[in-house]
């Protein structure tokens, strides 16, 4: 490990848990998740990362970072939104998870150049949001109606205002 960096974090069965981006020595980021019965001290870090680069996956191959995570009722699961980096550049990545010990990737759901991204935990008029920031520009405030949360972030772009 080279250095860790701005996690989010959860409270999740009266444990404050985070998923901070974690750079080993070779500059490719993965998430990890470390654990605290008080978010103070006694902190667990899991082995192995809970997000990292698959292999042959060139949208992913520099790594991830940026995550947040936020609980959604209606799927009854935390949605993780991160920024996947290859060479195309940076893109918004859409995972979820029950506990932090496994991870559902739902992939890339906005493409480069683009990071920052934040899902809202309801729907707003039957519509998924997620606010996002290409590399230049404003932020941006995506829907999508589809069933599960997976934006489809193509369609319904437009500045925040």
């Amino acid at each position: 490990m080279n250095v860790v960096f701005n996690p989010a974090a959860v409270q999740l069965r009266g444990e404050t848990v985070v998923l901070a981006r974690v750079e080993a020595r070779t500059g490719i980021s993965h998430l990890t998740v470390a654990r605290s019965a008080n978010g103070v001290d006694g902190w667990r870090v899991a082995p192995d990362p809970l997000l990292a680069p698959l292999p042959g996956r060139e949208d992913e191959q520099w790594g991830f970072e940026d995550a947040r995570a936020v609980w959604v009722e209606e799927l009854g699961r935390f949605a993780i939104t991160c920024t996947a980096y290859g060479p195309a550049g940076p893109a918004v990545f859409l995972a979820t998870t029950e506990d932090f010990v496994s991870i559902e990737r739902l992939g890339v759901v906005v493409a480069p150049d683009d990071k920052n991204a934040a899902l809202l935990p309801e729907r707003v008029d039957g519509k998924w949001i997620l606010f996002h920031r290409p590399t230049s520009g404003p932020v941006l405030l995506d829907q999508a109606s589809r069933s599960r949360a997976r934006p489809t972030c193509a369609a319904g772009a437009r500045p925040r205002s």
